[in-house]
């Protein structure tokens, strides 16, 4: 299991996911709990610690992976994957407020499809990788 701050992620997320929100003009209804996953936490890590050394930020890497490929190379393997990316925040509070007011940011962390989750934070780079 990831540290604190992961499993800090963890818990805001389902907190989240149990209560259910709005997403844009859209009613999300409470939807089942994540579980951790250290393969999607690798891959989140992966492209924290890339976003930060390379000095981008977007969800295909100047070397063109994308998620599916990093979460695979981390050893992930379900068949679907999501990913939500943050830069400039200094703590979970921050990033997840951005998340849930940018629609397709919230609508990630609340698809009933993924039931597994990793994130990382790294110098101001946030990555939270959904998985099933």
């Amino acid at each position: 299991m990831g540290g604190r701050v992961e499993l800090s992620m963890l818990d805001s997320v389902n907190k989240l996911r149990s209560k259910g929100c709005r997403c844009g003009t859209d009613t999300m209804i409470p939807v089942k709990a994540l579980t951790w996953n250290n393969y999607l936490s690798d891959a989140a890590k992966a492209h924290a610690v890339d976003m930060y050394n390379n000095n981008y930020f977007d969800h295909i890497s100047p070397s063109g992976t994308s998620p599916i490929q990093r979460a695979i190379a981390a050893g992930y393997i379900g068949q679907y994957i999501g990913e939500n990316i943050g830069k400039g925040y200094g703590n979970i509070g921050d990033v997840m407020r951005a998340w849930k007011n940018s629609e397709d940011h919230c609508k990630a962390m609340m698809d009933p499809l993924y039931i597994e989750i990793g994130a990382y934070s790294y110098n101001g780079y946030w990555v939270q990788e959904f998985g099933h």
